[in-house]
């Protein structure tokens, strides 16, 4: 019976994936040439990072790059983000957006939301900053 047990277990944890050796909730991939569709092609890609975990659907996403301001704008609007101070602190319900930190020192935006752009979709967040001549962006799902 026992046997029988194990080989059910090993056989849902392969149908899940859960046997691989490196985890995707274990790992953190780090992509200087990771480079989002919406950002110009001009851009000057300092930092990304992309974190996923399969199973439960959790992702992060940073990018830093340098941009003019009217750069930055025009991903803005692309993105469909609107101006933090824009929108009403009700909508962010129990959880309020904030910018994650990284231990990489590229990634280094202030955690003022002052100056920060969203967008929430259900459990998706999207947060950018122009800061210093760069285009801050995080993407969190959770």
């Amino acid at each position: 019976m026992r046997l029988i047990v194990a080989i059910a277990l090993s056989c849902v944890a392969l149908w899940t994936g859960c046997v691989s050796l490196h985890s995707k909730a274990d790992s953190r991939e780090t992509v200087d040439k990771y480079r989002p569709h919406w950002l110009p092609a001009t851009a000057q890609m300092i930092y990304s990072s992309r974190w996923e975990d399969g199973f439960l659907g959790d992702a992060t996403t940073k990018v830093k790059a340098r941009v003019t301001a009217a750069e930055f704008e025009s991903a803005v609007k692309k993105l469909e983000l609107t101006r933090y101070g824009d929108v009403p602190k009700s909508s962010y319900g129990n959880e309020p957006p904030q910018w994650m930190s990284d231990s990489d020192k590229r990634w280094d935006p202030s955690s003022e939301l002052d100056d920060t752009f969203i967008r929430k979709q259900g459990r998706w967040w999207q947060l950018a900053k122009y800061q210093n001549g760069f285009l801050y962006y995080e993407s969190v799902s959770y």
